[in-house]
């Protein structure tokens, strides 16, 4: 053991004897700074891409609502985009003109 940690501590002192290049610790510095700029940069640029892109869904799902003709998109209870009135009156309609009544089950549970 002791053996093994001379050894480690002898190569480690030969490592720092070792002649650097002068300069080497300042570039190295420079080209970490210069990469953290670059990647803040790109993580920007990202943000603000997947900003634009969920800007421009709310804006095309607000518009799909609106030519639908809906004031609300569906919810769970309204996955057909009626409710229990307008399925109703559907109903009602249909029992008028003489047709089979619409099914009033609910589009979630089909029962």
């Amino acid at each position: 053991m002791a053996e093994k940690l001379t050894g480690d501590l002898t190569e480690l002192v030969s490592v720092r004897k070792t002649p650097q290049p002068s300069g080497t610790g300042p570039r190295l510095t420079r080209k970490l700074r210069d990469d953290q700029t670059r990647l803040a940069a790109l993580v920007d640029e990202r943000q603000r891409q997947q900003s634009s892109i969920e800007k421009d869904m709310e804006t095309e799902g607000a518009r799909a609502i609106t030519l639908s003709g809906r004031s609300k998109p569906p919810g769970p209870d309204r996955q057909d985009g009626a409710g229990p009135q307008e399925r109703a009156k559907a109903a009602e309609t249909a029992s008028l003109q003489g047709g089979p009544p619409p099914s009033t089950a609910s589009p979630i549970w089909g029962r």
